[in-house]
């Protein structure tokens, strides 16, 4: 009884290009090397209607006594709405094709069309990608978690007694009153860089030339509009505080906490002693 490819898998292994490829020179040395060239066409030909879908169904049966294999397959035609029956015999122990017919006009056995090669690389592409197993069979690769280190815990004796706040190197103090109003507002001061510099592998020198490179980020329309109206905003709150003195800045650190940073645009300090406002544009 026959079998639907789609149903049950193939009991065929280790067909290839190689068989296919013995197959026609089978058939040139019948045709005493006058068909060569129509064989080779025919079977790219073939290939080409595997890929793009040509194949309506293919069924097997296993003849155990012979030790072969009955392919039987539908291939539609590139030119009209039929389709053409297909048969294949190939050998189970050596995968030699020992023949081949189409019900086409030129499918006559031993056939060299291209609906037998079309059904050839159907059988080639299943036998090489190993499409025996169905898809619930094989295991999902792609929802394995990632493997992740795992460390010992650490109890909260020994916790509360290490030092919360790690220190940062001695050698980013940075005299600013020697720096020009540009570098001083650099974003190398920022709270965005502040990590980098904090914890940062090279010299201090290449880290902020790195930093303080040029760069033209016009282009962003948040930072191209902050451009515009930033020293605007700044003369506005100025004269409208007279009571404060306002003060531009770069990164604000809280003296008791200075694992903390903030870099807003300008402090309000008060001229009375009234203390200090953030103010952020």
């Amino acid at each position: 009884m026959a079998s639907s490819i789609f149903d049950s898998p193939l009991p065929l292994r280790g067909f290839s290009q190689l068989h296919i490829s013995q197959y026609m020179l089978k058939i040139n040395e019948i045709n005493e090397d006058s068909g060569a060239c129509s064989c080779l066409k025919s079977s790219i030909a073939g290939m080409e209607m595997f890929r793009n879908n040509f194949v309506n169904s293919l069924t097997f049966s296993e003849n155990l006594a012979d030790g072969t294999l009955e392919l039987t397959g539908l291939v539609k035609a590139e030119m009209k709405k039929i389709t053409y029956k297909v048969d294949v015999c190939i050998d189970l122990h050596s995968n030699e094709i020992l023949s081949a017919e189409c019900k086409c006009a030129g499918g006559a056995a031993p056939s060299s069309c291209k609906h037998v090669f079309t059904i050839l690389s159907f059988v080639e592409e299943y036998c090489v990608k190993e499409l025996y197993n169905a898809p619930t069979e094989i295991l999902q690769q792609w929802h394995k978690p990632s493997k992740k280190k795992r460390f010992p815990a650490q109890k909260i004796s020994e916790f509360i007694a290490s030092n919360l706040i790690r220190p940062t190197n001695q050698n980013t103090s940075v005299n600013f009153e020697a720096l020009s109003l540009l570098k001083r507002n650099a974003p190398i001061f920022s709270v965005v860089n502040d990590g980098r510099v904090v914890h940062r592998r090279n010299d201090l020198q290449s880290l902020s030339q790195t930093i303080l490179e040029d760069k033209n980020l016009d282009h962003i329309p948040a930072i191209r509009h902050g451009k515009i109206y930033e020293n605007k905003v700044k003369n506005y709150v100025a004269e409208k505080y007279t009571d404060f003195k306002f003060r531009d800045v770069g990164l604000v650190i809280n003296p008791k906490f200075y694992f903390l940073g903030a870099s807003p645009d300008g402090l309000l300090h008060g001229c009375m002693g009234d203390g200090e406002n953030v103010d952020e544009i």
